[in-house]
């Protein structure tokens, strides 16, 4: 049993009066303080990041810029990491405010000609040369200027989740053409148990590089006063610092002091406590992004959960109804999994990009459509028999070879690192990796549980419900965040198994098996499995209108069907 995350919590209550005020004011007070955003025109914001963003990452960005708290909404697959990188250089670079009203006119000239130029690129998709623009960049100059004083703290409640943003600044910011790359000492992953690919970026490296080239001493390692020095000036140095919230407690922090502006990644998943122990007095500004639809703390007390231990900051925020900005457009899913995810969801409010409207190969076969249930009525859950107090079942696991079995065997040219298999259960996690059929070292770290799969993407999702006995229910099955968690995986096909018999006496279940059978995309699988290949696989003639439903549309379907069944005979 480890204290340490409870004496941090601890710490959190005993400092609150630590809060900057204007924080505290919109934390503590019963309405919302929040000023008007949009009170001023950014003039070069409002142009050209409609290159780089779409509307609704706009909206959240623009909302960072004039609000001392600011709480962004992104679904699955809607951007929330690009939106974190736009706050990041917009913040970066800030508008001059105390300029004369000559350069301000001046300006507003180069704007127009600019505002003219970025709008036919917008809407004739042709490129533009900014650096032929050299109006616009000493219009630029006069309106932009770096912030030496401050940082920025990215911070997240895993190390998965802060460590694929880490990644993501290194390969530069959205507004690269106009902005020079980070420099050595500015960009810092702060912790352990980082992806050894940043080790690079972390504070030890830094530290090691800062100690040989300012020290004479050969055996720096054995010097703990100048490795700590070194510690102290990569601080100082550093401009942006990715971290997790604890590590985010590190009290060399408070030694360098800088105005920070605190951006925490996936705010839903983390308790109040936690969410709060990164700000300082030193907090200019607390950015709040995730997801209040996905899966909460976990939190095992049932005392604490009765007293809402497990909510978050976010979570509270939007309960004293204060503005959240809500990522509309989602990158990730195909639009019939989309189209359920944000009806049960996000009340509609989820649009698709274009970009997901894609047609993959084997989607032409009729059990691997983009959106499949297999109904496995002879299925039972049984205690694990190793891990005694973890249910599987082993009949969804005979399902799920054969259908790994049916694609390996019909699709040669299939990356198995595409294929992930979930289950909310770890008993039935660990027999799946015990199977012979599934034990490859391509799908090493691709099975995994709800839970442990959360913030990740896979072409193929395929889903083990595992509950199948009328007399113990679906237990957190029912949760619906744990349900949209699971659906919103996939990229471009998710197949659930399970028993639908007990499912379906869930409301969520029930909402969720009957679009399958809306779509035809529903089949029952009785022993012995192998009896099932040739039905399944058979391409019904009305499948074409079903799959066209929500928005796909592929006029040579038949011809494509016809080539590909020649195929094998060739």
């Amino acid at each position: 049993f480890n204290l340490k995350s409870i004496f941090k919590d601890f710490q959190v209550l005993k400092n609150l009066d630590k809060i900057p005020f204007g924080i505290s004011k919109i934390l503590f007070s019963k309405k919302n303080s929040m000023g008007d955003i949009f009170s001023k025109k950014n003039f070069f914001f409002h142009c050209h990041f409609t290159i780089h963003f779409n509307l609704s990452q706009i909206k959240g960005i623009s909302s960072t810029l004039h609000s001392k708290i600011s709480l962004i909404q992104g679904p699955p697959g809607t951007g929330k990491t690009r939106t974190i990188l736009g706050i990041i250089f917009l913040n970066f670079n800030k508008f001059k405010t105390q300029e004369t009203n000559s350069s301000k006119k001046k300006f507003l000239k180069k704007f127009e000609l600019f505002k003219m130029k970025s709008s036919t690129f917008c809407e004739n998709k042709t490129s533009l040369n900014l650096n032929k623009e050299k109006k616009w960049k000493n219009a630029r100059s006069f309106y932009f200027k770096k912030q030496e004083n401050k940082r920025i703290i990215v911070c997240a409640f895993s190390n998965t989740a802060i460590d694929e943003n880490t990644a993501r600044i290194t390969l530069g910011l959205p507004m690269k053409k106009i902005i020079s790359r980070f420099e050595i000492f500015e960009v810092l992953r702060l912790g352990p148990n980082y992806k050894f690919f940043l080790d690079h970026l972390t504070l030890d490296s830094y530290a090691l590089i800062w100690g040989s080239e300012n020290t004479n001493n050969i055996s720096i390692w054995d010097c703990s006063e100048i490795i700590k020095d070194s510690r102290i000036q990569i601080i100082k140095r550093s401009k942006l610092i990715y971290t997790t919230l604890a590590c985010a407690a590190y009290t060399f922090l408070d030694k360098v002091k800088k105005k920070e502006i605190l951006i925490i990644d996936e705010a839903a998943q983390a308790i109040e406590l936690s969410t709060l122990v990164p700000v300082r007095k030193t907090c200019e500004k607390l950015i709040l992004v995730g997801d209040i639809q996905q899966l909460p703390a976990t939190i095992f007390s049932q005392s604490s959960l009765d007293l809402n231990y497990e909510r978050s900051l976010f979570k509270r925020l939007q309960l004293k109804k204060f503005p959240i900005y809500f990522l509309e457009t989602q990158f990730r899913m195909h639009p019939q999994i989309s189209s359920f995810v944000s009806r049960k969801f996000y009340k509609n409010g989820l649009k698709d990009s274009q970009f997901v409207k894609k047609i993959q190969n084997f989607h032409f076969l009729r059990c691997f459509g983009p959106l499949v249930f297999f109904d496995a009525p002879e299925g039972l859950d049984n205690f694990h028999k190793k891990q005694k107090n973890f249910w599987c079942n082993l009949e969804e696991i005979r399902i799920i070879s054969f259908i790994f079995r049916s694609l390996i065997c019909l699709f040669k040219n299939l990356n198995l690192r595409s294929i992930g298999i979930i289950s909310s259960y770890q008993g039935q996690v660990s027999e799946i990796k015990e199977n012979n059929v599934l034990r490859r070292n391509e799908l090493k770290g691709q099975i995994n549980t709800v839970d442990g799969f959360q913030g990740r993407e896979k072409n193929i999702i395929i889903f083990s419900t595992v509950r199948a006995r009328n007399e113990r229910g679906i237990g957190f099955l029912s949760d619906c965040r744990r349900m949209n968690v699971a659906f919103t995986r996939a990229k471009f096909a998710f197949w659930g198994i399970g028993k639908v018999s007990i499912l379906k006496k869930d409301i969520n279940w029930l909402e969720g098996l009957f679009d399958f059978r809306k779509r035809g995309r529903f089949f029952c699988i009785r022993k012995p499995i192998e009896r099932s290949n040739r039905r399944l696989i058979h391409w019904a003639p009305n499948d074409e209108k079903i799959y066209s439903e929500d928005g796909e549309n592929f006029s040579s379907l038949d011809l494509f069907l016809i080539n590909y069944i020649q195929s094998f005979f060739l």
